[in-house]
């Protein structure tokens, strides 16, 4: 039974007792719940980006090494490379909202953060080059493809 109460939207419970119904704007605001959306197998033509990096886990903030595959909707990481079922995490693409270098929040040389929906992931990588390829890569992958400019008509608007 739905009832309105202050503009928002209860239902009773099988007690009788009213609860807030979650719309989706109080679900986006909820932390990332991580490895929950991705089911299936990674095929190579999949693949935009693939390496070692380091992760840090969320509840006890030991860093981890993994494999990570970027593929068009989703980061995953692996514990080892080349088995590409059951990853340890599955980020979705279109919930993130940054990526950037961390290296002075969190006083480590080469790390990044991945900001979704509350949840902010960190890694690092083991060279400069690699970290700035994963920040490149990540970032392209957030850009819906209808705003994605063609490289081809970038100089003729410069």
């Amino acid at each position: 039974k739905n009832l309105a109460n202050n503009g928002e939207l209860h239902e009773e419970d099988d007690l009788g007792r009213p609860r807030a119904v979650k719309g989706a704007a109080a679900a986006s605001e909820e932390p990332y719940e991580g490895n929950t959306t991705f089911v299936g197998r990674v095929t190579r033509d999949m693949i935009m980006k693939e390496g070692w990096i380091f992760k840090r886990s969320r509840y006890l903030q030991q860093w981890k090494k993994r494999y990570a595959v970027l593929t068009k909707d989703h980061l995953l990481t692996f514990r080892e490379k080349g088995t590409y079922i059951n990853p340890t995490e599955a980020i979705k693409m279109d919930v993130c909202s940054t990526v950037k270098s961390s290296d002075d929040e969190i006083n480590k040389e080469f790390s990044f953060k991945l900001d979704i929906a509350g949840t902010t992931f960190f890694f690092y990588a083991e060279s400069y080059e690699e970290k700035e390829g994963w920040i490149g890569a990540l970032g392209r992958s957030m850009i819906k493809p209808s705003i994605m400019i063609d490289e081809a008509f970038d100089n003729e608007y410069m």
